[in-house]
């Protein structure tokens, strides 16, 4: 199984403190707000994550997190593309 953690906002309710970063790379206590995501995942035993973060913010989720390997996960990243997910529902389904 494979975990998904959607870290692609730009954290405007957050603003001024995301001003230089994603929020999820915030400290609360004493590590990043994802952190506690990924000690979900890896709770329920999932391994595999892929980060969807914006093409901004990559290089910074790549230098924190790498591969994954120091904390025994095998993490990925994908850029989110312009749309975001919420624009993603097939043709002719109901709108909200």
């Amino acid at each position: 199984m494979k975990g998904i953690v959607l870290a692609g906002g730009f954290g405007t309710h957050l603003y001024p403190m995301t001003f230089s970063g994603s929020k999820h790379l915030l400290p609360i206590y004493d590590k990043p707000l994802v952190y506690y995501s990924l000690a979900t995942l890896m709770k329920a035993d999932i391994r595999d994550v892929l980060f969807i973060v914006n093409p901004q913010d990559m290089g910074a989720y790549e230098a924190h997190f790498g591969d994954g390997s120091q904390l025994g996960m095998n993490i990925q990243y994908k850029a989110k593309d312009r749309r975001g997910l919420h624009r993603r529902r097939p043709r002719g389904a109901n709108p909200r």
